[in-house]
């Protein structure tokens, strides 16, 4: 019995190392002649701070810190097409229900300017529950989330899924779309 609450004890605790080695974040992306990387210091799984480091001839350009919570996901490219780079970062909770948060930070030329995602419609939020997903695809933001019918556990969804599309156009991030898709 004593061996059995000893490899008990033994496995949550690796279980627990391993969700905070899952924490972390480093990744590195170019553009033109700039380097950019985002990462985080991994200490917690919960709100942690975030660096984002601009580096062009062997040079840091500009270094900025911000704090979210833990880093899904990161890409650079310029969704305004005016040849100045965006970071875009997905973050999520590592709590029931993974609710997400997209944050654009675009670079001026020698800083940043950031930007959110609006919030959802009255509309949108029905059945909403979290699990957020983001991606970006042609350019445009996508966001999608499964959709809850009342009496659904967490597992199962039954209403579909929920997929907004954003366009960043004159600093501003805008929702061109919003669909159910069964």
């Amino acid at each position: 019995m004593r061996i059995l609450r000893l490899l008990a004890s033994f496995i949550l605790f690796s279980l627990s190392f391993s969700a905070v080695a899952d924490c972390e974040f480093n990744q590195a992306a170019a553009f033109a002649n700039y380097q950019i990387r985002v990462y985080t210091d991994g200490d917690s799984c919960s709100l942690q701070t975030y660096q984002i480091v601009v580096q062009s001839g062997g040079r840091i350009v500009k270094a900025v810190a911000k704090q979210s919570e833990p880093i899904k996901n990161m890409w650079v490219t310029d969704l305004d097409r005016d040849g100045l780079f965006e970071v875009v970062i997905f973050s999520a909770s590592v709590e029931t229900g993974e609710y997400g948060e997209l944050v654009l930070h675009e670079w001026t030329g020698n800083d940043f300017s950031s930007r959110f995602t609006p919030p959802l419609s009255v509309a949108q939020q029905q059945g909403y529950r979290g699990f957020d997903n983001y991606r970006i695809y042609q350019n445009q933001l996508v966001h999608e989330f499964p959709v809850y019918n009342i009496g659904d556990k967490a597992c199962c969804a039954s209403g579909g899924k929920r997929q907004s599309v954003y366009q960043y156009r004159n600093n501003n991030i805008e929702q061109v779309a919003s669909n159910l898709i069964n």
